[in-house]
C-alpha cells in the first residue's frame, strides 16, 4: 500500500522505516514471517528497510511502516494537478480487491481460480511502481492517485483538490471475469 502512494506521485520508493509493537503471548514464528514478507517485497522493490523501533504490547500486535520516495520536482504528480477536459484512466481492473474481502467473510460458489485471483488481489494489492515512474516522467499525466480506497472515493479526492468534476461511464469501467463471477454469485448489483 505504500509503494502504491510512492507510485502514484511517479516516485520512486527507496527507504522504509518499521516499528512493531510485540504482545508478550505472540508466536515468534509468526513475527518471522512477516519480517520475512516485509525484506523480500521491500528487496523486489529495491527498497532499504533503514531501522525502526520494537516495544512490548499490551494488546494487539501493531506494525507502523514510513516508507520514503525519491523524485524529480518538475515531474511531481499530484492531486491538485487535473484540468477540465482530462480524461480518466486506470492501469487494471477495478473492484477485485473489494469481491476478494467479500469472499473473506461470506461463504460464495465461485470457482477456485476465481477466489484465488480475488484473494489474491485482495491480501496482495500490487504496487504500479514502474508505470507510475514512467508515467510522470512522460509528462502526459496531470494527476495521479492509487485507487485502494475505490476510484469513485478516489476520484473525488482529485477532483476537490483540483477544482474540476469527473464523469466515469458505467460501460467504461474494467471489471474482471472474476468480480462478475463474484457478483452473481452473490446476487449482487456490479458496481455496488
Amino acid at each position: 500500500v505504500n509503494l502504491s502512494d510512492v507510485a502514484a506521485m511517479g516516485g520512486t520508493p527507496t527507504d522504509a522505516v518499521v516499528s512493531v509493537s510485540v504482545p508478550a503471548d505472540l508466536d515468534a514464528g509468526y513475527l518471522e514471517r512477516v519480517y520475512n514478507g516485509l525484506f523480500a517485497c521491500a528487496e523486489r522493490f529495491g527498497v532499504i528497510i533503514a531501522g525502526g523501533d520494537t516495544t512490548k504490547s499490551p494488546g494487539p500486535l501493531v506494525l507502523n511502516l514510513t516508507l520514503s520516495g525519491k523524485m524529480l520536482r518538475d515531474q511531481v504528480c499530484y492531486r491538485s494537478g487535473a484540468r477540465p477536459g482530462d480524461r480518466i484512466y486506470v492501469s487494471g481492473s477495478l473492484g477485485d480487491s473489494g469481491a476478494g474481502l467479500v469472499l473473506t467473510g461470506e461463504e460464495v460458489s465461485v470457482s477456485d481460480s476465481d477466489r484465488s485471483f480475488l484473494l489474491r488481489r485482495h491480501h496482495r494489492p500490487e504496487p504500479r511502481v514502474a508505470l507510475g515512474t514512467a508515467l510522470a516522467k512522460s509528462g502526459v499525466v496531470t494527476a495521479m492517485m492509487d485507487v485502494s480506497d475505490g476510484v469513485a472515493s478516489d476520484l473525488r479526492h482529485i477532483c476537490k483538490q483540483s477544482g474540476v468534476s469527473g464523469v466515469i461511464r458505467k460501460v467504461d469501467v474494467p471489471l474482471s471475469a472474476a468480480y462478475w463471477a463474484c457478483c452473481e454469485a452473490t446476487r449482487r448489483p456490479d458496481l455496488d
